[in-house]
């Protein structure tokens, strides 16, 4: 609530002829707070918010595109707060506060990233291009009994869980192992 007004002191000379009013008028300076008291992501706190912290990275789940909703909650009242919202993944969000004064800005920006992907399972294992048939993306010891006769290991081909996977095979004599690390670094190995 805005507190005005003024106050009139009248001054009168002795000899009553000379006369001076001097009037004050008061005001309350509207605040400089440019800061937020909160940033929300759809509806939520952000992770570890500070006021005086102007920079955010904010994880979305691996694969996601889409960033999601954001809010600044004002810290004081009369506080403009305007939101530039991105469109997608590795882009910036930026929520500008301008104080009550119409001066101070302060300008939060928020970067949405996607979280590396831990998944270290392949989808398939094919031999000499057929599917294995008891694979099992969880399993990762097979034997494979192999026609009389056989004088060499079948070709080994895969299809990986996901893009981000690094996947090598080492080949023996009787054993083929492929080695699958996920997008964070969780390794998995099939034999």
């Amino acid at each position: 609530q805005a507190l005005s007004g003024s106050y009139t002191i009248n001054v009168n000379a002795e000899d009553g002829v000379a006369h001076k009013s001097y009037t004050l008028h008061f005001s309350v300076a509207l605040s400089d707070n440019a800061w937020l008291s909160n940033l929300l992501v759809n509806g939520e706190s952000i992770p570890n918010f500070d006021a005086e912290v102007l920079a955010y990275t904010y994880p979305l789940p691996y694969g996601q595109t889409q960033v999601l909703e954001i809010t600044g909650v004002p810290a004081v009242e009369n506080q403009i707060i305007e939101v530039v919202n991105a469109t997608s993944i590795n882009e910036v969000s930026t929520i500008t506060v301008t104080a009550p004064d119409g001066y101070n800005t302060n300008t939060y920006k928020v970067t949405w990233v996607n979280e590396k992907s831990t998944n270290a399972q392949l989808n398939m294992i094919y031999l000499d291009g057929k599917e294995l048939e008891e694979f099992e993306p969880g399993d990762s010891d097979y034997s494979v009994l192999l026609p009389y006769g056989t004088t060499q290991l079948p070709e080994v081909s895969w299809t990986q869980g996901d893009a981000d996977q690094t996947v090598q095979a080492e080949r023996t004599d009787k054993t083929v192992v492929i080695s699958v690390t996920a997008q964070d670094g969780t390794p998995n190995e099939y034999i």
